[in-house]
């Protein structure tokens, strides 16, 4: 792949919404999207990682980031303003990885299930992934 993937749970609305930001903050269009339903995440995820992780994922090719260090990895790629978000990196790992977990874990009870998926644009679609 010439581009990371973002590797993203498709049912869920809190993920959903995090796409839709980054697909629209990404103006260099730096990402390809996958949900981690799909035939992408099997030919480039190992059953371990998808068994252990059900959010956010981050696969460059050379390495594949979780949690707390695929979102920031996700908005320092972003840029200006959203590599502010570094300042999160003077917090422990694993700190941030209780944080995150305690959301992913209540995710779907907190935000919902998608009911309906959000149509790409022609642009978008460019970007995603099965």
């Amino acid at each position: 792949m010439d581009k990371p993937i973002v590797f993203f749970d498709g049912e869920c609305a809190l993920c959903d919404s995090f796409v839709s930001f980054v697909l629209k903050a990404d103006k260099d269009r730096n990402f390809y999207f996958a949900p981690l339903q799909g035939h992408t995440a099997k030919k480039y995820l190992t059953d371990k990682t998808l068994g252990d992780v059900d959010s956010v994922i981050l696969f460059d090719g050379n390495q594949t980031l979780i949690k707390s260090e695929a979102v920031l990895a996700i908005m320092a790629k972003l840029g200006f303003p959203w590599s502010i978000f570094l300042v999160f990196k003077a917090i422990p790992k694993a700190i941030r990885d209780v944080l995150y977990e305690l959301v992913a874990k209540n995710r779907i009870k907190l935000f919902g299930k998608k009911d309906m998926c959000k149509l790409p644009s022609t642009k978008e679609r460019q970007q995603i992934l099965d």
